[in-house]
């Protein structure tokens, strides 16, 4: 599976989390993609040697500051709290290598706790980018 986080330097140890539970979850050889404005390279090298540790790689893709300087983050926006990270995930196709047909993308801030395969595996029609998928195995009040 190709997997795509973004964030930012300080996020690094909730993205290693989500890493890593989607890395024990879901066993094979993966390529995380991420995307950032930087990451230190001691945040680097940990990030890589989760994946290698799980026998997938990452791939890390870095913007520009010039590329996101008229974004609208902190005091006097719609959402004072929102980041400049926030805005990361719209490089994605400028960023990712255009042999990379199929991606799942997912949020720094979650825990994965099963197989993703299903979320995988499901057919998109022609034309969709976009999914909103409910896991067979978890109920409508959260629980399985």
């Amino acid at each position: 599976m190709n997997l795509l986080l973004t964030y930012d330097d300080p996020y690094t140890p909730h993205a290693g989390v989500t890493m890593y539970s989607f890395l024990a979850n879901n066993p094979g050889n993966h390529t995380i993609f991420v995307i950032s404005d930087h990451i230190s390279e001691a945040n680097q090298l940990l990030i890589k040697g989760v994946c290698e540790a799980f026998g997938s790689k990452v791939v890390f893709a870095f913007i520009s500051a010039k590329a996101t300087k008229d974004f609208p983050v902190g005091v006097g926006t719609v959402n004072p709290t929102l980041s400049i990270a926030t805005y990361f995930r719209l490089f994605m196709t400028e960023l990712l290598p255009q042999e990379v047909q199929k991606i799942l993308y997912l949020d720094c801030d979650i825990v994965v706790d099963g197989s993703l395969e299903g979320l995988w595996n499901h057919r998109l029609r022609t034309g969709n980018a976009l999914l909103r998928w409910k896991n067979p195995q978890i109920s409508e009040a959260g629980r399985a």
